[in-house]
């Protein structure tokens, strides 16, 4: 099955390098190859990066990721998916939630379906 991503780089919306799938960091650099990224995804699941200059000291990226002002160590924006299942029915929920500086979370979008 072939996947697609989409990666919409700005100001509040960085990329989370502690959570991004293989395909969204490799895309952070030219030069980053796949050893590194597989190296990444292992070590962040013993240990995510706590700052943005100990994740590129780590990884030697500090000279393949010369603009990091589209990534980051955290998020703000998350995705909630939900099942519910009664009998024979199913019926999937996604929430898109956004948390502020302060910490408070406000869901900004639903979807439902059933299947």
């Amino acid at each position: 099955q072939m996947q697609n991503w989409l990666c919409a780089f700005g100001e509040s919306t960085p990329i989370n390098v502690n959570t991004a799938p293989a395909e969204v960091l490799e895309s952070l650099a030219a030069s980053m190859n796949a050893a590194t990224v597989t190296q990444i995804i292992d070590q962040r699941k013993e240990q995510p990066s706590e700052t943005m200059q100990d994740f590129l000291a780590t990884y030697n990226l500090t000279n393949v990721i010369k603009d990091t002002s589209h990534i980051s160590i955290s998020s703000d924006y998350f995705l909630l998916e939900t099942e519910a299942v009664i009998g024979q029915a199913r019926t999937l929920m996604y929430s898109i939630i956004h948390r502020d500086t302060s910490g408070d979370t406000q869901v900004l979008a639903r979807s439902q379906g059933a299947y």
